[in-house]
């Protein structure tokens, strides 16, 4: 696994370097866990199953784009562990990040030097006096005319169009990532002491509220793919439930769900 240093502005979005070699001897099966994300971090590849610890599917390695916060700087060391069906670590990388401040990403440019100019004198005081006016001849003026007043028309009120609608989720809710924070965190509290089933009853009630990453976390506690990696033991996994909550953050807003259903088993019995 290939992975080089790598130098960013705080608050950009970069290309992550990393790519598995060979390129002939990738299993599709395989996924890369990220670990030593800043907080606050977020990849477009794959999801998020604890605090600076993504997962992302070999097939989604390419263009994966880092987002970084504007509220963290130095230097971190990034790992990649490539990770088998079977949860055996086949391959490990590292990446050495460091994170510039704002002001410090570029040159400062030099000031554009000011022409200073010389002081306006102040004028002397001019007394105005006041023209006086020419005596007026009063004409008569002829008697106010009476008009009736026309009604004024009235003007028809535009049409106010239509809010858009989001489109919603299986369970009725529509997408809102800030939905279901507190069970999220809990379930993934749960799932990082290897208590999955308990896992599970959290992340679908935030998936039933609308959070996208609640319900592809769910999903890939049933993935054939993900689940022995993350430690299951007596436990078998489950393609079609893994489909199906795929596709619920998929339908949520999160595109990067195809990427996952895309490496789940097609048979579907």
């Amino acid at each position: 696994m290939v992975t080089p240093s790598l130098s960013a502005e705080a608050g950009q979005s970069v290309n992550l370097p990393v790519r598995v070699e060979p390129a002939e001897g990738i299993v599709p099966s395989s996924y890369v866990v990220v670990r030593g994300l800043p907080q606050g971090a977020t990849l477009n590849r794959g999801y998020s199953i604890d605090l600076g610890v993504w997962v992302i599917n070999v097939r989604a390695l390419e263009k994966v784009e880092l987002q970084l916060p504007r509220n963290e700087v130095g230097r971190l060391l990034i790992s990649f562990d490539l990770v088998t069906s079977d949860g055996t670590v086949s391959s490990q990388g590292s990446l050495a990040l460091t994170i510039v401040p704002v002001a410090a990403a570029g040159m400062t440019r030099p000031e554009t030097p000011r022409s200073v100019l010389p002081p306006v004198p102040a004028e002397s005081p001019q007394i105005s006096r006041p023209l006086a006016a020419p005596p007026q001849i009063a004409v008569p003026q002829p008697p106010p005319s009476v008009t009736a007043s026309q009604p004024e028309a009235v003007k028809p009120t535009p049409a106010v169009p239509a809010p858009a609608t989001l489109p919603l989720g299986r369970y009725g809710a529509a997408p809102n990532p800030n939905a279901g924070l507190k069970e999220l965190q809990r379930g993934r509290d749960l799932l990082k002491g290897g208590d999955i089933r308990a896992a599970r009853l959290f992340f679908r009630r935030a998936a039933e509220a609308g959070n996208p990453d609640a319900a592809l976390v769910l999903g890939s506690t049933y993935d054939p793919n993900t689940m022995r990696g993350l430690g299951v033991i007596g436990m078998d996994p489950d393609a079609n439930e893994a489909r199906k909550w795929y596709e619920e953050a998929e339908r949520l807003g999160l595109p990067q769900a195809r990427s996952m259903i895309s490496a789940l088993p097609t048979d579907r019995n």
